[in-house]
């Protein structure tokens, strides 16, 4: 869980660098006037958004499911601490139900976990999809850039520093659909 919270991070700090580059392209296209590119970048700047509530939201699933683990560590020790004294408490006649009741807990605990796992799953795919998306956009910006003019260097320039971003992002994306997989 850790390692899949540090990625989720990563993801959130390289989307901010992609909205930082997209007003940085856009500063360079309103001092050229090149609207094409303008409208890219504002584009860009959608799609970093989205890619940051995504992330955001994986933030949420994952503190919720470390929580839920953390309850399930719980009730196992529990459990196993009234099966150790279970010939000790053969005189206390609430015994089955209260072992019948942390046996319901635990298996709800379960369902949660699944469920919350699911959600996670979902959300990957989910940012996964915006980044496709975003490497849409980073191909229009390499094509705006060409027309530039004086610019057009720095313009290729941030187009090629998104695609990179959007690259790793996909990168950690795939990282954290295997982790999750594999969890």
């Amino acid at each position: 869980m850790v390692s899949i919270n540090e990625d989720i991070k990563a993801v959130m700090r390289i989307a901010n660098e992609i909205n930082l580059a997209a007003i940085n392209a856009m500063l360079i296209s309103n001092k050229i006037g090149s609207s094409g590119f303008s409208v890219v970048s504002s584009e860009l700047r959608a799609f970093s958004r989205r890619l940051g509530e995504a992330m955001q939201s994986l933030v949420e699933y994952v503190s919720l499911l470390v929580r839920e683990v953390a309850g399930m560590i719980r009730l196992n020790k529990a459990m196993e601490l009234q099966l150790a004294t279970r010939s000790a408490a053969a005189h206390y006649a609430h015994w089955d139900a209260m072992q019948t009741r942390k046996s319901n807990e635990l298996a709800r605990n379960h369902e949660s976990i699944a469920r919350f796992r699911q959600k996670l799953m979902w959300s990957v795919a989910r940012a996964h999809k915006l980044c496709v998306m975003g490497q849409s956009l980073s191909n229009s910006a390499k094509i705006e850039a060409v027309y530039g003019g004086v610019q057009a260097l720095a313009l290729r320039n941030v187009s090629e520093q998104v695609e990179r971003s959007i690259s790793e992002i996909l990168s950690t994306l795939n990282k954290l659909g295997r982790q999750l997989e594999a969890a």
